[in-house]
């Protein structure tokens, strides 16, 4: 709904009202997409040049380090973006797709470039509600020397369907992968998340942590191809996830395909219950039920959240997945 995106501004910040989510992004540059394309004209009035160029309405440039966060504001556009970070830069993306109360399905599309001797932080926050279904896909190709950290937390009660691709393609590359589900009702998440690994000394790193409660369904298909030049390379996949109810689901598909013996990789996935003695432990310490449960669902969660550089954006994170916590995690445990 548009007044969901109500705009007012203050001191060179733009504050999204009246819905009180956007104001836990504190001060960044907000970039909101209106009939599939970027509002550019308001983002420029906004904030001057502060080296975010626009081609071609829908290809966007950064030129030069910004002194705050980037967010993308998605609602229900069918988007396709291009976006391109250059050389020698150190930049934060934010992807925020809100809560919308209208019923419809939304596609987007966004092919990021990364030169040489940059990095990217991509911190990705679904809170979309059930009405609200998404196809996602990334693809990113990550230059010489650069390094892509991405934080995928899904929160949504919608459908969503993100296939994503990172390129190594330059020596020294790397792409970090730190993912959360916290999904409740009957949302579901399909990811298909593909590493490839087509040059020397590049390095991937895949955390991933899923608490599942009520009829939701978790489906990650991890894929890592290390090519016959990747010599010296690393990759590494660790999944993880908790079952809070027995009609709740999670598959996960680990897979790693090496066509070169002078690399290190490693693996692994589990997929359980809370544990019960650490939930006897925690009570006998004086900690009630349903706190134990949290603390314990929490401590999973905190593997990928640990990861996060940016301390009010960490705030932020935090704060969602407890407010998402304590609204789906207390009293669906007992149904297991």
């Amino acid at each position: 709904m548009d007044s969901l995106l109500t705009l007012s501004h203050t001191k060179d910040v733009w504050q999204f009202n009246p819905t009180p989510n956007f104001d836990l992004f504190g001060d960044a540059f907000y970039l909101e997409f209106n009939n599939d394309i970027p509002d550019i004209k308001k983002f420029n009035n906004s904030y001057g040049d502060i080296g975010v160029k626009f081609y071609n309405k829908t290809e966007i440039i950064i030129t030069k380090n910004l002194k705050k966060p980037l967010c993308f504001i998605y609602k229900n556009n069918n988007l396709n973006i291009k976006l391109s970070i250059q050389n020698n830069l150190i930049i934060d993306l934010i992807e925020y797709f809100i809560k919308n109360e209208d019923y419809f399905t939304a596609t987007i599309k966004i092919d990021i470039n990364i030169e040489n001797n940059s990095l990217l932080n991509n911190y990705r926050i679904n809170e979309s509600l059930k009405n609200n279904n998404y196809i996602y896909n990334n693809i990113s190709n990550i230059g010489e020397n650069s390094h892509k950290n991405t934080f995928d937390i899904n929160l949504a009660r919608s459908i969503i369907n993100a296939d994503l691709s990172d390129n190594l393609n330059h020596a020294n590359a790397q792409t970090c992968y730190y993912a959360i589900d916290l999904l409740g009702e009957e949302s579901q998440s399909h990811r298909v998340l593909n590493i490839f690994h087509n040059a020397a000394k590049t390095i991937s790193n895949q955390v991933f942590r899923g608490v599942y409660t009520k009829k939701s369904l978790g489906n990650f298909l991890g894929k890592i191809i290390i090519d016959t030049s990747a010599q010296k390379s690393s990759a590494l996949q660790h999944y993880k996830a908790i079952i809070t109810n027995k009609n709740a689901k999670a598959l996960v598909k680990p897979q790693m395909q090496i066509n070169n013996n002078d690399i290190t990789a490693k693996h692994g996935a589990s997929i359980g219950e809370l544990n019960q003695d650490a939930l006897f432990y925690l009570q006998s310490r004086g900690i009630n039920y349903n706190q134990a449960k949290q603390i314990l669902i929490y401590s999973l969660l905190q593997d990928s959240l640990t990861h996060i550089p940016n301390k009010n954006i960490l705030i932020l994170c935090q704060d969602l997945i407890n407010t998402s916590l304590n609204n789906l995690i207390i009293g669906d445990i007992n149904n297991v």
